[in-house]
């Protein structure tokens, strides 16, 4: 194998394919293959793979390596002019045909020596692409958008504690629409988009881990405004642009029915500024680092108390701030300080409608003032706690 190709294209490259958490300075999970006019880089891991084509490759050679990339873009670092030359070459292993010497060179000095496999270590890749059987095309910004909106729900990858169905952002596809729902059971998060072009029937899991990785690709993306086809089958998805491939597998199970969890029936309706909520909050966290404590709000006509409490009959510290409620009866709902600190974080409409039942017991339904465009529905649900089971 022997290729150049610029210090330039290997980081723009670089900045997609790092996302992958492969282990740093091997071999395994990386894959490089030059053929024709194409030099493809491959990294996976034992769940999610990325795949990149670098343009303005010069290819003397054909052939396929797996070496540790990490290693390399560590060495180039120390070159300065974006526009310099790198130029890799491999020779023979004497007595094994399977590794050979790969050879690094900027700007005509040697910055790195090392073995390769040419063997493949990541496999995954063609399985997965006969696997995704079914597709459609979004918008780049409107996929990022759905997991941004939801994402923040989920329970995180770390965490033993949950059913791992609740560590993944259920999709939905429906004709003409997507939706993306995650829960941890304390915040609830729904988000559809309608006026897409799909025919489609399908509910799918995305793993969280993969799911946080790629919405960090797509927010460095050069492409905000470019098409991404995503694709799906059985056990994996993808997402494909014009400047990489992203596929994961899915989450094993199914999503629990979420339609029960909405509050039915006639609600109470309050109105709050979300900088309000914000920065009470900021206000009672250094009485409660752990944000575990419950915020009690107390509403009645243009006021809200929210307190911070031990017990029903224990606070801590109260803030008071305006709010718009038509009603001449006082109303007391409860969330934990760290669900209510989560919803109203990933709200973005200055103002925030509150849909609470007079019932304790069940959950608050969260809506922007203002959606994101007209072909957007984006609320939440918090569950509330009943402050007495404190006292």
């Amino acid at each position: 194998m022997h290729f150049t190709t610029t210090v330039e294209a290997l980081n723009s490259a670089w900045t997609y394919l790092q996302k992958i958490p492969v282990r740093p300075f091997s071999s395994e999970g990386t894959l490089v293959r030059a053929e024709g006019e194409t030099l493809t880089v491959t990294m996976s891991d034992t769940d999610m793979t990325m795949r990149i084509q670098i343009p303005g490759v010069t290819i003397t050679e054909e052939g396929v390596l797996s070496f540790s990339l990490k290693s390399v873009m560590s060495s180039i670092k120390v070159c300065k002019e974006s526009s310099s030359p790198v130029e890799f070459w491999t020779t023979p292993v004497e007595d094994d045909p399977t590794r050979q010497m790969l050879h690094v060179r900027v700007e005509g000095y040697a910055v790195d020596d090392m073995p390769g496999q040419t063997e493949s270590f990541t496999r995954a890749m063609d399985e997965m692409d006969e696997a995704t059987l079914h597709s459609v095309v979004l918008s780049q910004n409107h996929l990022k958008q759905g997991l941004e909106n939801t994402i923040f729900a989920a329970v995180p990858s770390s965490s033993r504690a949950m059913r791992a169905i609740f560590q993944s952002v259920l999709v939905e596809l429906a004709p003409n629409e997507i939706r993306f729902i995650a829960t941890d059971t304390n915040n609830f998060a729904y988000f559809k988009r309608t006026n897409i072009e799909n025919t489609e029937t399908a509910a799918i899991c995305l793993p969280i881990k993969a799911t946080e990785i790629l919405n960090s690709i797509l927010r460095d993306s050069n492409e905000k405004s470019g098409e991404v086809r995503f694709s799906y089958g059985e056990r994996f998805f993808s997402v494909e642009t014009e400047d990489f491939t992203f596929m994961a597998r899915l989450r094993e199970g199914k999503f629990p029915d979420y339609s029960i969890a909405i509050p039915q029936g006639d609600l109470n309706e309050v109105v709050v500024a979300r900088s309000d909520i914000k920065n009470a909050i900021d206000f009672f966290i250094p009485f409660d680092s752990q944000k575990a404590l419950p915020v009690e709000l107390r509403i009645k006509g243009d006021k809200m108390m929210l307190t911070l409490t031990k017990t029903k009959s224990v606070a801590l510290v109260n803030k008071e701030i305006r709010c718009v409620f038509h009603g001449n009866e006082e109303h007391r709902i409860a969330f934990q300080m760290s669900a209510l600190k989560n919803a109203f974080d990933h709200f973005s409409s200055q103002d925030v409608y509150i849909f609470f039942p007079d019932s304790s017991d069940a959950s608050a339904l969260l809506r922007p003032a203002s959606e994101i465009d007209e072909n957007v529905e984006f609320w939440q649900l918090i569950t509330t706690t009943d402050l007495s089971l404190d006292e």
